[in-house]
């Protein structure tokens, strides 16, 4: 998708890319909303911090959508597997 190669490549542009990512996880079309749940999933590490939160919301909210669920939850397990591994500790995973 090319909104991850933005996000991946040109860090400035992050904002309006992160804004038309979040815009397609609302989309009518499901496949739509399968591709923005595996495009989170595929560019997560590299999204900035003040954008994670929004990212990991759109997931979540994702697995609940019954046409998508299957990528939804498949993106939220690659995102809290590099979660875990950014961790300090326990704690700290278990906190988000």
């Amino acid at each position: 998708m090319l909104l991850v190669l933005v996000i991946r490549r040109f860090p400035k542009y992050t904002e309006n890319s992160m804004d038309d990512l979040h815009r397609l996880t609302q989309d009518n079309d499901d496949y739509i909303r399968r591709s923005a749940a595996n495009a989170l999933g595929s560019c997560y590490s590299r999204i900035p911090e003040e954008y994670r939160k929004q990212a990991w919301d759109d997931l979540h909210r994702l697995t609940q959508d019954k046409d998508v669920q299957i990528a939804a939850n498949y993106s939220s397990g690659r995102v809290s597997i590099y979660r875990a591994s950014q961790a300090k500790d326990d704690g700290s995973v278990r906190k988000n």
